[in-house]
C-alpha cells in the first residue's frame, strides 16, 4: 500500500518567530480558524515564511476570504485590521 508522507512543516511558533511581520500577522490571524482552507493556508505560510510578493498578495487574500467565510466580514476586518493587514 502506498503511504502519502508530508514534507515537515516549520511550526506555528518558530514560523512567527522568523517570519516577517505581514507572515506572522498571517498566522495570528488565521490561527483559531477552522476552516480546512485555513489549515492549507497555515501549512503554507509555515513552509515559506520568508514569502514575498504576488504569492504573498494571494495568501492575503485567500487567507481574507477564508476568515469572512469562517467568522463573517466584520469580523475577518477586525482581525486583519489589527494586524495592519488592511
Amino acid at each position: 500500500m502506498l503511504q502519502h508522507l508530508d514534507p515537515p512543516v516549520m511550526p506555528i511558533d518558530d514560523a512567527k518567530e522568523c517570519a516577517g511581520p505581514e507572515i506572522s500577522a498571517l498566522l495570528e490571524a488565521l490561527a483559531d480558524c477552522c476552516h480546512p482552507r485555513a489549515s492549507r493556508l497555515l501549512q503554507q505560510l509555515c513552509a515559506n515564511p520568508d514569502m514575498c510578493g504576488p504569492e504573498l498578495e494571494q495568501v492575503q487574500r485567500d487567507a481574507r476570504h477564508v476568515l469572512c467565510l469562517s467568522f463573517g466580514t466584520m469580523e475577518a476586518s477586525r482581525r486583519l485590521s489589527a494586524m495592519a493587514l488592511q
